[in-house]
């Protein structure tokens, strides 16, 4: 009985620290007293479970005495996230690449990632059902009237601006789609993690709802840990990497038998004719084709009208490129 009981309370201390961890997580800083009110519990109770979580790297004490969530920790093997510019082109990249892969009239789970939502703002308007827990997402979709959107409904999280809770799981366990697009707030080889757990079981039940599963990873996802674990990467049929993912990692999804495909950023057509030696007068054209490769084409008329996909400056040069017109 003794054993039995001391089982018991080691799962109500797990499941209170959870509760903590998802209380700092969502307010990005509290005070201990709002937490010992939220949870009900005294605030020595408190000021143990913080000990514990802020040694374990789950959240951190301020000199004020707020609580916040710890940063992210890095590794040997990934970059922090210290260039918005670069961070920014890792997603353009993945987006593009998620937007090629998506055939009309399909039907897509999205979920509250940011790569979610890069992923929204480049999806042409077509015909598409697309189910999501995002309102960031559905604030996207609502410009586009060829694409059916659906919210699964539930309870609000500040944190992620989405909707979790038993309605959005229903809805979404209701449903059957042919793709679900999936960002983590971490992942290794164990598994992929979120720190709220009810935005990690909406996250869960896309995955089992959805016919090809697809992960969407850059290279800094790699060096952040958080605490809920939603799903393996077996469970995923593909998933879309950026171009700074070492060949370690590419190896661990391979492994797990996921098909990894590698975005490439967005080419500029500026650097891009520049880099093929055309001549100004354009006589000849860069032209892109579907599967982004280049050739040159020769045209009687001027030959500067490339589009940039993915952004309008130069990554290279700095250049503007807006629409048509690269010189």
């Amino acid at each position: 009985m003794a054993a039995g009981v001391g089982r018991s309370s080691e799962k109500s201390v797990r499941a209170r620290r959870r509760h903590v961890v998802e209380l700092v997580t969502a307010a990005g800083a509290i005070s201990v007293e709002d937490i010992a009110r939220e949870t009900g519990m005294s605030s020595v109770t408190i000021y143990r479970d913080l000990w514990a979580l802020e040694k374990s790297g789950q959240v951190t004490r301020s000199q004020r005495g707020l609580v916040s969530p710890s940063a992210p920790r890095p590794n040997t093997h990934a970059r922090t996230r210290t260039d918005p510019k670069e961070y920014a082109r890792d997603k353009a990249a993945i987006a593009n690449a998620v937007v090629q892969r998506i055939a009309p009239a399909s039907t897509v789970f999205m979920d509250c990632s940011s790569a979610a939502l890069e992923i929204s703002r480049a999806l042409p308007d077509q015909e598409l059902t697309v189910i999501t827990d995002s309102l960031q997402v559905a604030a996207e979709l609502k410009r586009t009237p060829k694409i059916r959107l659906l919210l699964t409904g539930g309870e609000y999280q500040a944190a992620s601006d989405s909707l979790a809770g038993k309605a959005a799981i229903d809805m979404v366990a209701a449903l059957q789609a042919d793709y679900c697009l999936i960002g983590v707030a971490g992942i290794n080889p164990s598994g992929c993690f979120h720190p709220v757990e009810a935005v990690a079981q909406v996250k869960q039940a896309m995955i089992a709802s959805s016919s090809t599963p697809v992960l969407l990873v850059d290279h800094t996802d790699w060096a952040v840990t958080a605490l809920h674990r939603f799903g393996s990467l077996s469970d995923f049929a593909e998933a879309v990497v950026d171009p700074h993912t070492s060949a370690e990692h590419l190896a661990v999804l391979r492994d797990a038998g996921v098909l990894v495909t590698v975005a490439e950023h967005p080419v500029c057509p500026h650097c891009a004719r520049i880099s093929a030696g055309l001549a100004a007068d354009g006589e000849w054209r860069v032209v892109q084709e579907a599967d982004g490769h280049l050739r040159r084409e020769l045209v009687r008329t001027r030959g500067d009208e490339l589009t940039m996909r993915g952004g309008s400056t130069c990554p290279h040069c700095s250049a503007m490129v807006l629409g048509h017109g690269a010189g």
